[in-house]
């Protein structure tokens, strides 16, 4: 039997690393094969005082530091599509559908995972990487899409299931309570209110703590984006472990039953 694969699409390094890593631990660990697309190398963020970098050096940086990360959850197969950070929703429609088409078709994944139409907290890079990837994992199980690409060998594949990473409005509101105990600020979002989904859109939650160790040496494995503000920075792991000891997501296709109770294997029902 072949072993299960996992195809996720991100915008920019570290989005995996606070949104998913502790699930890529724990499957890498299974022996699941996780391919990891991301579509820009995040040349325009914030430069912590941690390095010290040239500004024509900070992508080259990311792209370490990404890979560097994705070693510590076991995850080997990494590429960085080369959008401008900052300007994904420019990208052309049908180019970069057409590319995550192609990689899907390559890969051939049984799981899919990317944002939420709210891409966590509004990042408009996010949000493009959610229509652009749900536009892709729907199309490339079709002959009618993208047939050129079917001439040179490649065939049809569906996901068998696709997952949204996202964060419950119950979550946020805790994360943000436990936060101020701490006397911390949490600046994951400008309006807290705007930020996560509804409850009911979770379908699956995924216990990370005993991965925990991974996904943190994963976000701190890109230092170049971790500001003296961050939280991480001065509290201790133990604690920021109460803020990231589950990872949740909700399951777009098959749709869950009425009823469903929430999965905790984002494989549950494949093998």
């Amino acid at each position: 039997m072949s072993k299960l694969s996992l195809l996720a699409v991100f915008a920019h390094p570290d989005d995996e690393s606070f949104g998913a890593a502790g699930t890529f631990a724990k499957y890498t660990g299974q022996g699941v094969v996780i391919s990891l697309v991301t579509a820009t190398c995040g040349e325009a963020g914030e430069i912590s005082d941690l390095v010290q970098v040239r500004p024509e050096d900070l992508c080259e940086l990311r792209e370490q530091e990404l890979r560097r990360a994705m070693d510590f959850v076991g995850v080997k197969d990494v590429e960085i599509l080369g959008y401008g950070d900052g300007h994904v929703p420019e990208a052309d429609d049908d180019e970069i559908v057409g590319r995550l088409v192609q990689i899907i078709r390559v890969k051939k994944p049984d799981v899919m995972i990317t944002f939420g139409p709210d891409g966590i907290y509004g990042h408009p890079d996010h949000v493009a990487v959610h229509r652009f990837a749900t536009r892709a994992a729907e199309f490339a199980g079709k002959v009618c899409h993208f047939r050129e690409q079917l001439s040179g060998g490649l065939e049809p594949h569906s996901p068998r299931k696709l997952y949204y990473n996202i964060l419950p409005k119950s979550r946020v509101k805790a994360m943000a309570e436990e936060a101020a105990k701490q006397g911390m600020s949490f600046q994951m979002a400008s309006d807290l209110e705007k930020m996560g989904v509804p409850d009911d859109r979770l379908t699956t939650v995924i216990d990370i703590r005993d991965y925990f160790d991974q996904k943190w040496e994963a976000i701190w494995s890109h230092r170049s984006q971790l500001p003296a503000t961050m939280p991480f920075r001065t509290v201790p792991k133990e604690a920021v472990k109460e803020f990231f000891g589950f990872e949740y997501f909700q399951r777009v296709f098959p749709p869950p039953l009425p009823g469903e109770p929430l999965e905790t294997d984002l494989f549950a029902g494949l093998s």
